[in-house]
């Protein structure tokens, strides 16, 4: 599905790349099955506000919805000055990240009202799609962009296919929540690699790099969400990893915006 471009030096890189989707997906299938842990949906802040429970969990997820539109009105206008980009099936991976970041605000906030198992299903498919489309887009921009186009249908199926099959393990006894496991991490992992691996072609990329650095600060901040919020319980790591991941998302906002800007100069 993706052609190696660069000789042998491309097949050994695309080889990388093949290799750890092969390893994701076989860590999947032979890995017994994981269960989502309870005390995942206990957040060190449960304080409730204006009606509103779990408050600041909730409200933290507002910058989803701003950087969301604003990437969308971004591939909007990208979508009208160069039509034939898109109709080829480029670049459509960008609208599904950014759909998906902005619909992760009313899932994630549906999700921290009443953290369950049930509640966070309509939190990861959102994040699993954006996950998906990013990862498509860069596929394009680094690697091939006729493979990154083709890919975008098929990633969003597996995104999207790795939050069902959790979501209809856990009403069935059967849950194994691997695959999305798989979704999240080897997707970053590969956009690491591609980002390591092949050579910047639009100045622009520079933008997916700070990308990744603030989401692994979400991640930190996640894991680490009652010992921020021991620093005064003004603020929870959760919270906080609510903003940087808004804010990573950001980061490829700024990227379309200075792709559109080169194209008009």
């Amino acid at each position: 599905m993706i052609a190696a471009e660069g000789g042998r030096k491309g097949e050994g890189r695309l080889w990388v790349l093949w290799a750890v989707a092969g390893v994701a997906a076989l860590a999947c299938a032979v890995l017994p099955p994981l269960r989502q842990p309870q005390e995942y949906h206990q957040f060190a802040d449960a304080r409730g506000w204006l009606g509103i429970p779990h408050f600041q969990n909730v409200i933290s997820n507002l910058p989803f919805l701003f950087v969301g539109l604003a990437g969308l009105r971004r591939w909007r206008q990208a979508v009208t000055s160069v039509p034939g980009d898109f109709s080829s099936g480029n670049r459509w991976g960008l609208f599904f990240f950014f759909a998906g970041v902005m619909l992760t605000a009313p899932g994630s906030s549906y999700y921290h009202w009443n953290p369950t198992n049930r509640t966070l299903v309509w939190d990861r498919l959102p994040m699993a799609v954006s996950f998906m489309g990013l990862l498509a887009e860069v596929i394009r921009r680094r690697v091939s962009s006729s493979g990154g186009a083709r890919l975008v249908g098929p990633l969003q199926v597996a995104g999207a296919g790795s939050v069902a099959y959790w979501a209809w393990g856990f009403e069935n006894g059967r849950e194994n929540l691997w695959p999305y496991v798989a979704v999240q991490f080897a997707s970053i992992l590969l956009i690491i690699l591609m980002l390591t691996l092949y050579p910047r072609k639009f100045p622009s990329d520079r933008h997916l790099g700070w990308a990744v650095a603030w989401y692994a600060g979400a991640k930190v901040l996640e894991h680490w969400d009652a010992e921020v919020f021991s620093f005064g319980s003004w603020v929870s790591g959760h919270a906080l990893k609510h903003v940087f991941a808004a804010a990573s998302a950001w980061c490829v906002v700024r990227m379309v915006a200075e792709d559109a800007r080169e194209r008009d100069s």
